[in-house]
């Protein structure tokens, strides 16, 4: 009975998990709009959908996501404070308008940092906690 037991709980999916936690938004107007990314191509491309998308509340400067059942691999994320609420980051004279950030705390040169800069590994049975500066350029 106790084999049969551990083989079911062995079937179960297992839960992967990214805890990030960002900090230092100027205000709480708008959303949080984190963006998954799982390899290099794709990354921070506004031509490609990430491969998970989540959206949540700023409260008192700050903001907290729990990124949930993702399978075992290498994950990239970018994060953007949508002040004004349509889903897009705006720039101004090709810099951005609107708070941004990425995993790892790093930080874009003359472009955006190279997806090994921002890679996080996702293992079974790991939790990975991260607490994230967003920047603002104006």
């Amino acid at each position: 009975m106790l084999f049969f037991l551990l083989m079911l709980l062995n079937c179960l999916p297992s839960t992967k998990q990214i805890e990030l936690r960002f900090t230092h938004f100027r205000n709480d107007k708008g959303w949080v709009r984190v963006a998954v990314y799982n390899n290099a191509k794709n990354f921070c491309n506004e031509d490609i959908k990430p491969f998970k998308e989540i959206t949540a509340k700023i409260t008192q400067g700050e903001s907290t996501v729990a990124i949930s059942d993702l399978p075992n691999g290498d994950y990239a994320i970018t994060v953007l404070h949508d002040e004004n609420e349509d889903a897009v980051m705006n720039y101004f004279l090709g810099l951005p308008k609107e708070g941004y950030a990425f995993s790892n705390n790093a930080r874009p040169g003359f472009s955006k940092p190279s997806f090994s800069s921002c890679q996080i590994k996702v293992e079974t049975g790991v939790t990975v906690n991260q607490t994230i500066r967003v920047r603002y350029l104006f």
